[in-house]
């Protein structure tokens, strides 16, 4: 996948290789879901909806980042993979356009669609991984977690109301901590922690961020709601923490010009609500991270200027 490094499950490293064009459209279904999540925050800006727009987010994040795993792992040239691979990106497309009514009309479209994704997964692994014992007894010990998602997802679709947030959130639980429950040691645990559960924060972010911009510019002058507050100084605080602990993960050190960043925009979620104008808000993120990229050129641009020279 486009967006994740090459890193491989155990086993031989196969090293670098190109990124396919199969693989390059399942990126834009997954940016087609993305924005379909921006606007599922944007329709439903009421406590309930955010919470649900968190679920339907996670789960998108979680069935992607399983397959960007998956082709560091497999041959997608073979002509089976690849037909798989297309039933797969099928069902993604499904959950993407049943996004905006997940907790509605299309909540079982969803769920099933969304089954059909993730357990095409480890019948792409297990083929791919065939030769490989002992990668392939890291991706049996996922399959209750995999299992197990997709049956609260269905049930809490055929219940709905509050049983399908409830019987959701447990679904993404269930399959976030699929990885760290079962066959853990399948998997390099750094890759794992810093590009499958790190990363969703900076995505999160990414979404946040959108739906608090998006709503202020529709209504510069007006006061920001609760949701809009929240996702316009959160957004961009918890990107900002993706950062943060993937620094700490991978280098065990601290951004203390980012934490400080952090701290600050969380602070102006009452002053977001405050009743000022929804621009000056606005005004006020763009300062802090302003200030942030300033100081960061500032203090280390001869650290970078050293960088680019030894790699010249």
């Amino acid at each position: 996948m486009t967006e994740t490094p090459q890193i491989e499950t155990i086993g031989e490293d196969e090293g670098e290789r190109t990124v396919t064009v199969l693989e390059l459209f399942f990126d834009l279904v997954f940016v087609l879901a993305i924005t379909q999540v921006t606007s599922f925050f944007a329709e439903h800006q009421t406590g309930r909806g955010f919470a649900e727009g968190l679920i339907v987010l996670a789960l998108v994040w979680w069935s992607w980042v399983g397959y960007s795993w998956l082709t560091n792992a497999v041959d997608i040239d073979d002509p089976p993979t690849r037909v798989a691979f297309f039933v797969a990106m099928a069902g993604f497309v499904v959950v993407a356009l049943a996004t905006p009514k997940a907790f509605g009309d299309d909540g079982l479209a969803f769920a099933c669609a969304y089954g059909v994704v993730r357990l095409m997964q480890p019948a792409l692994y297990a083929r791919g991984v065939i030769d490989r014992p002992e990668e392939r007894a890291a991706i049996i010990g996922l399959l209750p977690g995999f299992l197990g998602s997709v049956t609260l997802l269905v049930g809490g679709a055929v219940a709905g109301g509050d049983a399908q947030l409830a019987l959701w959130a447990l679904a993404v639980v269930v399959d976030f901590g699929g990885p760290l429950v079962f066959s853990v040691e399948g998997f390099h645990g750094l890759a794992r922690d810093s590009y499958s559960y790190i990363h969703f924060f900076m995505i999160a972010g990414i979404v946040l961020s959108a739906l608090g911009i998006k709503t202020t510019l529709a209504h510069t002058g007006a006061e920001l709601d609760v949701v809009p507050a929240i996702a316009l100084c959160a957004g961009p605080a918890l990107y900002l923490t993706g950062h943060v602990l993937f620094r700490r993960r991978n280098r065990g050190t601290s951004n203390r010009q980012r934490i400080v960043a952090t701290i600050v925009l969380l602070a102006l979620i009452p002053v977001a609500r405050s009743g000022v104008a929804g621009l000056l808000a606005l005004t006020l993120v763009t300062a802090v991270l302003v200030a942030l990229v300033t100081y960061e050129m500032t203090r280390f641009r001869e650290a970078r200027d050293r960088m680019r020279a030894a790699s010249a």
